[in-house]
């Protein structure tokens, strides 16, 4: 209530309350008269004049405060205050002092004059009490009003906020749902684009289908009616025409016949491993207990005791590689098994420790035959036929890729061993041709379509006593690769490379051996010699081709090999090469990596290799030897864009250490485009 009057009002107000608590305390005097009880005037009944008198008090004093000015009612309001508590006190001695006064007066009658007085004495006093409460009762209602006012003032703002709200809230209300029904729209155009585009690959495939159905059509009448035109050139006795047109037609048809072979080149590729080592002597077939990835399920089945169903026909490349131990020096083989003849064989004659050992071919395999592949030690201790591998590639795996039912290949062995000294490899027995897009030879093959091509070619080299075991391979009289291994006895040397070759180019390899054979002869089992040549795809296809121009020379650190130079690099969209040696892959999908370098020491020592991805190894080459030796790495790997490739070789002791040689043909990387994730 305070708050609502001004200070002016108060002071008025504070004024009139002290003039009226002096009347009450007089009254309290006044009404300590004793009186007969007959005679004592009633407190709750008001007379009319009673109530007319007391409006007159009110609007005196009404008229009083108004006329009054401001500083008095300050000085009436101090004098007041400091008066009432010393009134307080004379009043209440006299009291005490009538006290026995009137105790000495109860023995005397009053008069009638003196009870006519005090008769007019308490109806004045009753008015004037009348008059007080009145104004109480005015001033305590306007206080109460006051109060529910202010009580009623958060209510007040309450409704007033929550008015606000719910128009806000309305607002909101309507633009969330135009909001939300913008989203809807949106993600429903959304689903359609996405739809429309899924149609779109599905339509474009479909017509890619219709069309190349309708093209193979339009083709062969093409050839048909081609090759009764030459019929009807030498009926008709034109004997130079007909040749001219025969010579046309085999050159459509064998377009034809190669466009037909290329259709169905694809990689999809197996890996696994088995968890577990193998120790003892003799043959033992590897398992497949662990699995890495499989892309080939609609091609192949696979058993977790090793054994690999074809389901469908068609070209496979079968790579089979893994580490195996002799605590002494002892013999380690490998072989490959397909419906229960070996095709491939390699063979360790005299090994000490562990030793890395590969087989790696094409061949085609029928549905439903089987295949496998096995390890073997002999004459050693403590031997093992094979490491387990893990989820990192270390230190065994294997890798099984369908190539598709007409993958062009081209396959021979040579039926005659050849001394010491260089050696072409002869390859007067044919295995497998396409003959659209190769040329058979003696000693090689020609190339008849331009295209990336692979170069797969091993034997098994002997010296009578330690000595190097080289192989080379020439593209048209220029070497593209080559292999130096210094060892004893039988052990196996191979070339792998990959190389973009045009029509007419000349593919061979040599051999060598100081004291010895230069290479074993081949036959239909595999053993122990074999040359493979085959396509890969256009000679745009996305291949980078890289290698470090310095030597790594240091034992007992890992040296990080570097790409300074280049072969070739048709896969910039694929993969990024830094001279460093680091190679980011930039679209995620299926990567063919091969890549090895020769390593040196002056006396038998360990040499390791290793691939690392994002920082970690997936692939991991040891070998047990001195001189010079390769190592590397040859897998199929899944990669994601962003990720990181490094290549690190090591040497652990030995004088004259050498951690890797510098390319482009004694080490190099080449990462190969396979297909999607």
């Amino acid at each position: 209530a305070g708050e609502l009057f001004s200070n002016k009002t108060i002071m008025k107000r504070t004024a009139v309350l002290a003039v009226l608590l002096v009347a009450l305390f007089a009254l309290s005097a006044v009404s300590a008269d004793p009186i007969d009880k007959k005679d004592e005037t009633p407190d709750v009944k008001v007379t009319d004049k009673q109530t007319s008198d007391q409006d007159e008090t009110i609007e005196n004093i009404a008229a009083v405060d108004d006329s009054e000015d401001v500083d008095e009612d300050v000085n009436n309001e101090a004098d007041v205050e400091l008066a009432t508590p010393e009134q307080e006190e004379d009043e209440q001695a006299d009291v005490e002092e009538s006290a026995p006064e009137e105790e000495e007066e109860e023995d005397d009658l009053p008069s009638e004059e003196d009870l006519a007085e005090e008769d007019s004495e308490e109806k004045r006093h009753g008015r004037e009490t009348n008059s007080i409460r009145k104004l109480l009762n005015s001033i305590k209602g306007k206080l109460n009003r006051e109060l529910k006012a202010a009580q009623r003032l958060v209510s007040k703002v309450r409704k007033q906020e929550n008015r606000k709200v719910a128009r806000a809230q309305a607002v909101y209300n309507s633009r969330a749902r135009a909001a939300r029904n913008a989203v809807n729209s949106r993600n429903r155009s959304v689903g359609s684009l996405r739809a429309a585009k899924r149609n779109r690959v599905v339509r474009i495939n479909r017509a890619r289908k219709i069309a190349r159905a309708r093209a193979d059509r339009k083709e062969r009448e093409l050839l048909l009616i081609h090759s009764i035109e030459c019929r009807l050139y030498a009926l008709n006795g034109s004997n130079a025409a007909a040749r001219r047109c025969v010579r046309s037609y085999r050159h459509r048809h064998s377009r034809y016949r190669a466009r037909m072979s290329t259709r169905g080149i694809f990689g999809k590729t197996y890996s696994g491993y088995c968890a577990s080592h193998s120790r003892g002597s003799g043959w033992a077939r590897y398992c497949t207990n662990r699995h890495e990835f499989n892309q080939a399920g609609a091609f192949l089945r696979v058993r977790s005791n090793g054994i690999f169903t074809a389901k469908r026909s068609g070209f496979f490349r079968l790579h089979f590689k893994t580490i195996q131990y002799c605590r002494n020096w002892g013999q380690q083989d490998l072989r490959t098994i397909v419906n229960g003849r070996q095709i491939n064989y390699a063979h360790k004659n005299h090994q000490h420790s562990w030793t890395h050992n590969e087989n790696n071919m094409v061949t085609y395999i029928k549905a439903g035959q089987n295949f496998h592949f096995q390890a073997y030690c002999a004459r050693c201790s403590n031997p093992y036929r094979w490491h387990s591998g893990n989820g990192r590639g270390a230190h065994s795996r294997v890798q099984v890729t369908y190539l598709g039912g007409s993958a062009p290949t081209w396959s021979a062995t040579c039926s005659r061993h050849k001394r010491r000294g260089w050696h072409r490899y002869c390859t007067n027995r044919l295995e497998r041709i396409n003959s659209h897009f190769f040329k058979h030879t003696g000693s090689g093959v020609t190339i008849k379509r331009d295209g990336m091509y692979r170069i797969n070619a091993r034997s098994i080299v002997y010296t009578r006593g330690w000595g190097p075991h080289h192989a080379r391979a020439h593209v048209s009289g220029r070497r593209v690769a080559y292999t130096h291994d210094y060892n004893v006895y039988w052990t196996p040397a191979k070339i792998d490379v990959v190389w973009p070759l045009k029509k007419g180019d000349h593919v061979s390899v040599d051999y060598y051996s100081n004291n010895g054979y230069a290479y074993h002869s081949g036959n239909r089992n595999g053993a122990h010699s074999r040359f493979q040549v085959t396509y890969e795809g256009p000679r745009s296809m996305p291949v980078a081709s890289h290698y470090c121009a310095s030597h790594a020379r240091g034992a007992r650190s890992w040296k990080n090999y570097c790409l300074n130079r280049k072969d070739f690099n048709t896969a910039r969209n694929f993969l990024r090469v830094h001279g460093s040696g680091q190679v980011d892959v930039l679209r995620t999908g299926t990567y063919r990596i091969n890549a090895w370098a020769l390593q040196h020491t002056g006396s038998y020592c360990n040499r390791n290799a290793r691939m690392l991805i994002n920082g970690s190894y997936y692939s991991y080459g040891y070998d047990h030897a001195r001189s010079w030796n390769r190592n590397g790495h040859d897998l199929v790997w899944r990669l994601k864009k962003g990720w990181k490739l490094n290549f690190q070789y090591y040497v652990r002791c030995g004088s004259s250490p050498y951690a890797f040689h510098n390319g482009h043909t004694h080490s190099r990387v080449q990462i190969m485009w396979q297909g999607r994730y």
